[in-house]
């Protein structure tokens, strides 16, 4: 999973999703909004995350043409944010269906 900063860092926690994770996913970390930029260029188009979103994305690479594999989650609050940390947890466990 991909958490993306603002020019203010992350408002969604990489601890608590590795936390909660534990080892069903790995999280990465976009600490400024230019790697974010850096990273929208590689990926796919409606593949990437920035302005303080994070995104899960499932193994293999159907995740590429079927957006909808890899939910984007917004936190404009704090309350989002952590309401981000269940959501993507949920996403992850989707994936292993």
């Amino acid at each position: 999973m991909i958490i993306s900063s603002t020019k203010d860092g992350t408002r969604i926690n990489p601890a608590a999703f590795a936390k909660r994770l534990g080892s069903k996913a790995s999280v990465y970390v976009l600490a400024t909004p230019s790697v974010a930029y850096a990273f929208d260029e590689a990926m796919p188009d409606d593949t990437s995350v920035f302005g303080g979103a994070a995104c899960s994305y499932p193994t293999g690479t159907a995740w590429q043409t079927n957006q909808r594999a890899s939910m984007v989650r917004l936190a404009y609050s704090d309350a989002e944010a952590a309401d981000a940390v269940d959501l993507i947890a949920r996403d992850v466990d989707d994936m292993d269906d």
